[in-house]
């Protein structure tokens, strides 16, 4: 007679399953931006802000000789810049029984409802931070490649320098713009298909046959072309439109100062490697045009690689 040892697999029935909380979030939760906005918030209330900016001075002022002329009456130069509101939102759904599902750790590694509450604040404010680095247009993507009724997409980073699917991610929902016209509403991803996190286009699958062509903007469903928070990017991109109701085309003081790091000082120069003169420079003109000097540094994973090379001896 063969010997009929108890294994594993013919045990099964006596053995449990061991379960090892708590979970382990998979995401980078690093909200710099967010951060720094919240040092700097305040309590407002009604339709939107209205804050005044000096943007030139007194020129009544000057030099001149014992009893003589003296300058031209001058004045100040005050605007105000409208701010409108942005509305963020969170929403998430939990049936009754899978409350009482989840009341203990017995039956549960977490409460399902405060789960969803504390890690879905998680996303929105990950996603707000986005917002606070981009200028408002609200881009997550763009399609890559033209697809007439297709359920297969070729998608690209919003900027080429960026990863495809930075933004983008199975069970989003989103819209598609030809420049600020809506030309598909509320498409889901259900599936990637091709492409990786640093891929720099990636194949969708989605829920619905679609039409788009190369460069559509991809964003997420509801979010318009303007709806999103106008963050950094809104005035520090070297611009003269108008921002804020503040034509800065009239006003320089309201500009950003963009440095090109390249060999003639302009977007089409050859590019060359960050340097501690090019921070440094960067750091003189905010001072030499706002007098407040810098009080944080945010960059990229690449252009802070190349800073802390900088800063081995």
């Amino acid at each position: 007679m063969a010997n009929a040892f108890q294994s594993v697999t013919s045990g099964l029935g006596i053995l449990k399953n061991f379960y090892q909380g708590p979970i382990v979030d998979q995401f980078n939760e690093d909200v710099n931006i967010w951060r720094g906005s919240e040092k700097g918030k305040f309590p407002w209330s009604g339709a939107q802000v209205q804050r005044p900016l000096k943007v030139r001075r007194n020129q009544g002022i000057g030099a001149t000789s014992d009893g003589g002329a003296l300058p031209s009456v001058g004045r100040q130069t005050v605007v105000q810049a409208t701010i409108a509101a942005k509305y963020n939102y969170l929403r998430f759904g939990i049936t009754g029984p899978m409350i009482s599902a989840s009341k203990s750790n017995v039956g549960s590694f977490v409460r399902d409802a405060s789960f969803e509450l504390e890690e879905g604040y998680n996303d929105l404010r990950s996603d707000c931070n986005r917002q606070l680095s981009w200028d408002g247009t609200s881009d997550l993507a763009r399609t890559n490649t033209t697809a007439v009724g297709s359920n297969s997409i070729v998608i690209k980073g919003r900027e080429d320098t960026e990863s495809a699917l930075k933004f983008i991610d199975i069970g989003g929902i989103y819209d598609i713009y030809t420049g600020t016209t809506l030309t598909v509403s509320g498409v889901s991803v259900t599936a990637i298909s091709s492409g990786t996190a640093s891929s720099a286009t990636a194949t969708l699958t989605l829920d619905t046959a679609i039409s788009t062509t190369a460069n559509d903007i991809w964003v997420r469903q509801g979010a318009g072309t303007s709806n999103e928070i106008q963050g950094l990017l809104t005035q520090l991109d070297n611009g003269t439109s108008t921002v804020f109701s503040v034509d800065r085309s009239l006003y320089v003081q309201t500009t950003g100062n963009v440095i090109f790091a390249t060999s003639d000082g302009t977007s089409t120069g050859t590019q060359l490697p960050l340097s501690l003169n090019f921070l440094q420079q960067a750091e003189d003109e905010a001072e030499r045009r706002g007098a407040r000097g810098i009080n944080a540094i945010y960059s990229d994973y690449t252009s802070r690689r190349y800073y802390q090379k900088l800063l081995k001896h």
